[in-house]
């Protein structure tokens, strides 16, 4: 509930940095990489004082990503790689 309502503020405050940024966060707890990256990416472009703030998830973002697409590659289903990025964390 809390990610689509993030999703809804961003709509509603497009030129909201801490919208995206807030969007970003909860995408990346559902492990939607991508669409996190997205968000992130649009918060630091409407405030660049954030970028230093995103650098680390950003790039634990990034790496997550080449995790699953490697795993993904080896035969392993999405559901097991998100339970081991869970467990990682």
């Amino acid at each position: 509930r809390v990610w689509s309502s993030s999703l809804e503020a961003t709509q509603l405050l497009p030129e909201n940095a801490n919208a995206c940024l807030l969007a970003g966060e909860c995408l990346a707890e559902l492990r939607k990489l991508n669409d996190s990256a997205q968000y992130y990416q649009r918060a630091v472009e409407l405030d660049p004082s954030m970028e230093q703030k995103l650098k680390n998830a950003m790039e634990k973002n990034r790496l997550s990503q080449e995790f699953m697409e490697i795993a993904k590659s080896s035969g392993f289903s999405g559901d097991t790689l998100r339970l081991a990025l869970d467990v990682a964390a």
